[in-house]
C-alpha cells in the first residue's frame, strides 16, 4: 500500500512478478527496486529494474550470469546502483546511473565475491566469499577494486548477507555458528565487538535499517516480520526482537525506505495456484498497529 502524507490516504499498491525472483532491492529514496529472477530457458540470471512511480514497469539490466552469483545496492540517495557478478576469476562491479536511464559502465578493477551491500559515501563494498576453512565469510574490499578485500567476519562457520547501517557505522549479517542461522551485528567498516541479535532463528531474507538506524528489521523463522530497537548514546544498546507484522501466506522480505515507509514483500499464492507473487508496500504502518490494538 502507499500512504500520501500530504492526504493521509493509503491506496494499495500491487506489484505482479514472477514467483522465480529470488532477491530485492529497494533504493532508500523508495523509487526504484532491483530484482535477481533466473529464466528459466537459458538458466542464467537477468537483473530487472523496477520503477516504483510507474506501477512497476521493468527493464532487464542484465542476462549473462549463472544463478545465484548476482547481488546488487543502491548508494545512500537511491541515484546509483552497483551489480556485482561472483565469477570465480573476478570481474568489475557495474555501476548503474539511474539519473541517466540506467546507463550501465564499469566500476573499476576486478573484485571476487556475490555482493551484498555497498557504502557509497566510503566507496566501500560488502562481499560474501566462500573459503575452503572457513565457509562463507564477509569480506569489504574498495568498490573500485583498487586493493584486496580483506575479511569483517571471519568464524568456523557460514558468516554472509552484511547490511551496513544508514550512518555506516555498523553492520547486520547472518551466521549459523551456533547450529542454526542467527542475525549479528558488528562495527564497520573494521570489525569490533559482536552482538548476537536473535536467537529463535531467521529467514534466509529480509533484514534492514530504518532510515534513521533507530530499528532494524527482519523476517524469523516462522516467517513473521521482527523488529529490534536500537539505542545510541555514549554506546549502543539493541532491544529484545518484537513481532511487528504476521500475515497469513508468511512475510518473504521486508525493507525500509527513506521516507519511513516499508516495502513489504509476501506470496499471496499456495504452492498449487498460479505462479505469481505480489510486492505490497505498507506505509504508516504504526498507525495501521495500533488500529488493531
Amino acid at each position: 500500500m502507499w500512504f500520501d502524507p500530504r492526504t493521509e490516504e493509503i491506496d494499495p499498491l500491487i506489484l505482479s512478478l514472477p514467483t522465480d525472483f529470488s532477491l530485492v532491492r529497494v533504493s532508500p529514496n523508495g523509487r526504484y527496486a532491483l530484482l535477481r529472477r533466473l529464466d528459466p530457458t537459458t538458466r542464467q540470471t537477468d537483473v530487472l529494474l523496477a520503477d516504483l512511480l510507474q506501477s512497476g514497469t521493468t527493464s532487464i539490466l542484465t542476462s549473462a550470469a549463472p544463478p545465484g552469483l548476482v547481488g546488487f545496492a543502491f548508494s545512500a540517495d537511491g541515484r546509483r546502483a552497483v551489480i556485482g557478478t561472483a565469477w570465480s576469476a573476478g570481474q568489475p562491479l557495474q555501476l548503474l546511473d539511474l539519473e541517466q536511464g540506467g546507463k550501465l559502465g564499469e566500476y573499476g578493477r576486478p573484485v571476487r565475491g556475490t555482493l551484498v551491500d555497498w557504502n557509497s559515501e566510503k566507496e566501500l563494498a560488502v562481499f560474501s566469499l566462500q573459503h575452503a576453512e572457513t565457509g562463507f565469510d564477509v569480506i569489504v574490499q574498495p568498490a573500485d577494486g583498487s586493493a584486496e578485500g580483506e575479511a569483517l567476519v571471519r568464524s568456523r562457520a557460514n558468516d554472509w548477507a552484511g547490511r551496513i547501517s544508514p550512518d555506516g557505522r555498523m553492520i547486520l549479517f547472518y551466521s549459523d555458528r551456533g547450529g542454526r542461522r542467527e542475525l549479528y551485528a558488528t562495527t564497520f567498516p573494521a570489525a569490533g565487538v559482536e552482538w548476537q541479535l536473535t536467537r529463535g532463528g531467521v529467514g534466509c531474507q529480509g533484514h534492514s535499517w530504518s532510515a534513521d538506524g533507530g530499528t532494524i528489521y527482519y523476517v524469523d523463522a516462522a516467517n513473521r516480520l521482527m523488529s529490534i530497537a536500537v539505542e545510541r548514546g555514549e554506546g549502543i544498546r539493541f532491544g529484545d526482537p518484537r513481532e511487528f507484522l504476521t500475515l497469513a501466506g508468511g512475510v518473504m522480505d521486508a525493507q525500509a525506505v527513506g521516507d519511513g515507509r516499508l516495502l513489504v514483500i509476501a506470496s499471496s499464492t499456495t504452492q498449487t495456484e498460479a505462479s505469481r507473487a505480489d510486492i505490497r508496500l505498507v506505509i504508516n504502518w504504526p498507525a495501521l498497529l495500533r488500529s488493531k490494538q
